[in-house]
């Protein structure tokens, strides 16, 4: 059995588990509305966590701390003016150039590094993130689900996992499981029904409009989608697959923007240096990318033109080309010297260059002016790593993995400074961090059982730790492991 199936049937059964316990306990919270009864939000909360383990565990994330900070910004920028009430959310990016999105139960919000190729604004890269969250705050899944119950049992199961293996594999893949989880017509199942996407469109722009962006951005958006059909063929990219794009959809976007007034909306700068992030990485070939954004710089004008040297710079970066890197990012830094993104690529390019005191100072000088800031801390926690400063770095990410306890990339980073600083037990600590939050709670487990043997005469630390092997083992139960 291959990893993706085996985590599938681990999270069906954990799904199974938490919905006998669910009915069992008959003790469902009232929440003013008709699926309160049926499923509450803390419920929800529980099952999108743990569906996040399981995305975690069988596909490629991309940890580019620009990238993911970058989303969380926008999209919590797009929540304050939501309907969204419960604002528990966890973010994530998955490392795939094809089309995607997606939002589960309990404020789980992914998309996949195609949504940067194929977005060309903010807006448009905006208007799908804000139709996500109107799913999430019009409650859409559990209505589909309490919907689906009247006809047949452990629909929950079916559908929860058959989104899983979507999101990961593909529609075909999730219409195959589904049918053996007690979910038939798996793809009507995965699909949101006419009148939710309706609604979502709707309320997806009001919280668009309201965010400051064109409400025309999302007919764009549908436009684009529309006429890259061709292209697709029979083989639609997921997100479409799951929100069915129809022409009367499209015409009814244009005219409820239509309906807006003062729609100038805003343009974005940052959108743009995260769009060219996204495509480098999906690039192989440093004199390829050279070459690519040397063109582009040359034959456009405006935020274009400065993208692309933004772009020009990175590629010439990695092909070790550090002077022109310099000189091509310092003219940019000129009219932009606050950006934090240009700022921490120059002290890439200073820490590539072996220049690490120079770029510790300059990301400190950065962290003064940007407290607590995540992208300029995870920075300079390695450039600390690599000037011999392990120390210093395991307290800046021991800190941080104090603001982001659910955020893996954060332990990885503090498990790599507790080992260069020789700090097993805090090696174990911050690995075991990472494994279970990946899902992976045996091998959480072990890195807590050689922590607690080396703290045997440390009766605090000792106790921190063994409660924590609880902790691990109760998931361990849950997700019949």
């Amino acid at each position: 059995m291959n990893k993706t199936y085996r985590f599938f049937a681990l999270f069906c059964a954990f799904l199974i588990s938490f919905q006998s316990i669910a009915y069992a306990s008959n003790q469902l919270p009232s929440l003013g509305d008709s699926t309160s009864g049926f499923i509450s939000l803390e419920q929800e909360h529980k099952l999108g966590r743990g569906w996040l383990r399981a995305l975690r565990n069988q596909t490629k994330i991309l940890e580019d701390p620009l990238l993911n900070d970058y989303l969380e910004f926008t999209i919590y920028r797009l929540v304050e003016n939501s309907q969204l009430t419960d604002r528990r959310l966890e973010t994530i990016i998955i490392d795939n150039n094809t089309l995607n999105a997606f939002a589960v139960p309990g404020g789980v919000i992914g998309v996949n590094t195609g949504l940067f190729l194929f977005s060309s604004t903010e807006g448009q890269f905006s208007s799908v993130l804000s139709h996500e969250l109107a799913h999430i705050s019009q409650r859409h899944f559990a209505r589909r689900v309490q919907d689906a119950e009247k006809r047949r049992p452990l629909t929950m199961v079916g559908l929860l996992a058959s989104v899983l293996l979507a999101v990961t594999t593909g529609g075909t893949a999730a219409i195959a499981a589904g049918s053996t989880t007690y979910a038939a017509s798996a793809q009507a199942e995965l699909a949101f029904s006419r009148d939710m996407e309706q609604e979502a469109d709707r309320i997806g722009m009001d919280t668009l409009y309201k965010s400051g962006y064109n409400p025309n951005d999302m007919t764009n958006m549908f436009k684009n989608m529309n006429e890259a059909k061709r292209f697709w063929g029979t083989n639609p990219p997921e997100y479409l697959l799951t929100h069915p794009l129809t022409e009367s959809r499209i015409s009814d976007s244009a005219n409820r923007a239509n309906q807006y007034s003062n729609v100038k909306g805003r343009t974005s700068f940052e959108f743009q240096l995260m769009k060219r992030r996204a495509e480098i990485h999906a690039m192989t070939s440093s004199k390829e990318c050279i070459k690519k954004y040397e063109d582009k710089a040359a034959n456009s004008t405006g935020v274009q033109q400065k993208s692309a040297f933004y772009a020009l710079s990175i590629c010439q970066m990695e092909d070790e080309q550090y002077a022109a890197a310099l000189e091509t990012l310092t003219k940019l830094q000129k009219l932009h010297p606050m950006s934090i993104t240009l700022n921490v690529l120059e002290a890439e390019i200073l820490s590539k260059q072996e220049k690490l005191d120079d770029a510790e100072q300059k990301l400190k000088n950065l962290l003064a002016d940007n407290p607590e800031n995540y992208v300029i801390t995870l920075y300079l926690a390695n450039t600390y790593n690599k000037n011999d400063n392990a120390r210093k770095a395991a307290f800046l990410l021991q800190d941080l993995s104090f603001q982001r306890p659910n955020d893996p990339h954060v332990w990885t980073k503090l498990a790599e400074a507790q080992r260069l600083n020789n700090n097993q037990i805090g090696y174990y600590k911050a690995a075991a961090e990472y494994y279970q939050l990946n899902g992976d709670f045996t091998n959480a487990q072990r890195q807590l059982m050689r922590a607690v043997k080396l703290a045997e005469f440390d009766f605090h630390e000792k106790s921190i730790i063994e409660e924590r092997i609880k902790f691990i083992e109760s998931l361990k139960t849950e997700f019949n492991q």
